[in-house]
């Protein structure tokens, strides 16, 4: 009944990946936690780089610090902690040349 329930409950396409000749509900739900989960990893990877790289370019202050913030918040939402001070040299290290006094 569970297992038919966790296929009710996902997309045709999801099922395929998550079924197994001999799957009981635990190891369907497993199949469908790990094609979720699997690839945290490498989405926090993905997001670290991009506070690393983070450009202000156009932007505004308050709009660079929102953006690196958004950044720092996904990191967080993965588990991943950022340390104030990284954050600060991220945001610094990127700071257009004329908000110098701003930093």
């Amino acid at each position: 009944m569970v297992t038919l329930w966790l296929f009710g409950s996902i997309s045709q396409s999801l099922i395929t990946s998550a079924h197994s000749n001999q799957a009981n509900a635990r190891k369907v739900w497993l199949n469908i936690h790990s094609i979720f989960y699997d690839d945290q990893e490498a989405t926090a990877m993905q997001y670290e780089i991009e506070l690393r790289k983070i450009q202000m370019g156009d932007l505004t202050v308050l709009a660079y610090c929102e953006k690196v913030k958004k950044l720092v918040d996904l990191l967080e939402d993965l588990g991943e902690k950022v340390k104030d001070r990284n954050i600060l040299t991220y945001a610094l290290n990127s700071l257009h040349q004329k908000f110098e006094s701003v930093g």
